[in-house]
């Protein structure tokens, strides 16, 4: 924001008035009088979380890119779209949508049969594959090989790059990549690291790495765990087939058809936490669910909004852009990607 503050032709502020400041923290002004004397005035804008209401205003407001043949994996600050091919007895591709233009990636010399995940890190493009990561920067192109190539997830924490394999976990340390601990037990699915831990899921349990491995398991109600994020009051949350689960105090607390209303019986592919701790779960024939502190706060979906499809997979979230990738069952049930609908939250 760029705030006009008005004042005496006779005193000075600094910052400047209409200069361009971050308010996501308090911002200080201090006035000069003519006489040398001086105040402090310290800024602070708070933005309130969306209502219900507010976010069934938004249904209509969803901006669409159609006739894609790729799903969407993640945004760059570009707003451009990044895709994966990932064909069926053949190599993957990586795909960009720029201006709706699709620029396939020829990744056949990788020989990567299956693009993980792409994230974009330090101004250039990072791609998780099952035969290494491959980093793009401009016209440049490196592969980096781990003992374990199978890439299944990559984070940034404390603006560093972290990426696991089925049993490794490993930090981007000066364009190396350094172990960070491995387990050979398990078969590690996603994790997120926080300040202290790092926390891993496997199909079956969560598990805590603080120098050792811990399970928590505590006998879960489920056993099919796809994707673990963490909000910004440090509680983990977990998706797994039929809903969501909430780790908190060595405590799991499931939300499900079983124990809430409006939740589906099965179909949640992927979810994303918003600032203000909303949860945007992308599940397939079902739309969109905006989910907050134990409670469904909108549903998006063909009936009620502008959104391509009911039939979502994978949602990210760049910036303030909530994207969803959109798909119809065609032939023998494998879908196919139809397009992107996008959102701009505030």
């Amino acid at each position: 924001m760029s705030p006009k503050i008005n004042i005496s032709d006779k005193a000075n502020i600094n910052p400047a008035s209409g200069s361009q400041q971050d308010f996501t923290a308090p911002v200080a002004y201090t006035i000069t009088a003519e006489d040398g004397s001086s105040a402090v005035y310290t800024f602070v804008i708070k933005v309130s979380k969306p209502s219900s209401s507010d976010l069934q205003k938004m249904s209509n407001k969803w901006e669409n890119t159609r006739d894609l043949n790729f799903k969407m994996i993640n945004l760059d600050v570009n707003g451009n779209i990044w895709c994966a091919n990932n064909k069926y007895g053949g190599f993957a591709e990586l795909v960009k949508i720029q201006n709706g233009k699709e620029i396939i990636i020829d990744f056949s010399k990788f020989q990567a049969q299956q693009i993980n995940n792409i994230l974009e890190f330090d101004h250039s493009i990072w791609v998780g594959t099952t035969n290494g990561i491959i980093n793009i920067s401009g016209k440049d192109t490196t592969k980096y090989n781990l003992p374990n190539n199978d890439i299944k997830s990559l984070r940034i924490f404390d603006n560093q790059l972290f990426c696991s394999t089925t049993t490794s976990i490993y930090k981007l340390e000066n364009f190396k990549w350094t172990l960070l601990a491995t387990n050979q037990n398990e078969v590690f699915i996603d994790f997120v690291v926080t300040t202290n831990n790092i926390y891993l899921i496997t199909a079956k349990s969560l598990l805590k790495y603080d120098g050792t491995f811990k399970k928590v398991n505590h006998s879960l109600k489920y056993t099919d765990f796809e994707t673990i994020q963490i909000d910004s009051q440090g509680v983990i949350w977990i998706s797994h087939w039929s809903g969501i689960v909430k780790y908190e105090n060595d405590n799991f607390t499931y939300f499900d058809y079983s124990t809430m209303t409006g939740m589906p019986d099965s179909g949640l592919d992927s979810f994303i936490i918003d600032k203000y701790d909303n949860i945007w779960m992308a599940w397939g024939k079902h739309g969109v669910i905006v989910f907050h502190n134990g409670a469904i706060l909108h549903t998006f979906n063909k009936q009620n909004s502008n959104i391509i499809s009911d039939n979502t997979s994978n949602v990210v979230l760049k910036d303030n852009i909530i994207a969803i990738a959109c798909f119809d069952y065609r032939g023998l049930g494998f879908p196919t990607y139809m397009g992107v609908s996008k959102l701009k939250i505030q």
